[in-house]
């Protein structure tokens, strides 16, 4: 079990996670986030405020460390650091709009939720267009997950619950007939 102070610096997070993960998850987000800006055509009027960037992640791996800790655990599953990353982004709202427009509206709600469903139909389900019965679930996964991000009461914990549903759901043979109980 880790034994760790909180510094206001939140300094502690390197003792813990060590100083190349933060830096190397801080610019992995910052680098998909420009990247999504420019594809879209935002990067003029949308910036990543970087103080906020940090602010978000120091309380990320904070909740990160605190979980470790009590839990007495090394590593964190997929669904919780989602979960976890998703908060803390739309809490702090890192990103900030330079010129005003109503398709702007829940900017920082569209842009994490893009990249982490993104993240998970790539890397952790492989399910695109070829799937179309998955691939139309997880998009109506996303339609709800937005609507609650935008206008309901949510904690790391739900997030967690609801990613954790999308990977429990798209690991199941939907190609077969379901089962009716």
């Amino acid at each position: 079990m880790h034994s760790f102070r909180h510094d206001e610096d939140y300094s502690f997070l390197i003792g813990v996670f060590g100083k190349e993960a933060i830096k190397s998850r801080y610019d992995t987000l910052e680098d998909e986030i420009n990247t999504l800006l420019k594809k879209f055509g935002y990067s003029k009027d949308i910036v990543l405020n970087s103080e906020a960037m940090r602010l978000t992640l120091d309380s990320y791996f904070s909740d990160i460390a605190r979980l470790k800790d009590f839990s007495a655990i090394d590593r964190v599953n997929t669904a919780k650091i989602f979960g976890y990353t998703v908060y803390w982004f739309c809490r702090i709202h890192p990103l900030n709009i330079v010129t005003p427009n109503k398709n702007y509206n829940f900017i920082n709600e569209r842009v994490i939720l893009y990249l982490v469903i993104k993240r998970l139909l790539v890397e952790y389900i492989n399910i695109n267009e070829k799937n179309p019965y998955a691939y139309g679930q997880i998009l109506e996964s996303c339609e709800l997950m937005l609507y609650n991000l935008k206008y309901r009461v949510y904690t790391p914990q739900s997030l967690e619950c609801a990613f954790l549903n999308i990977l429990t759901a798209t690991s199941l043979d939907v190609d077969k007939e379901p089962i009716l109980i």
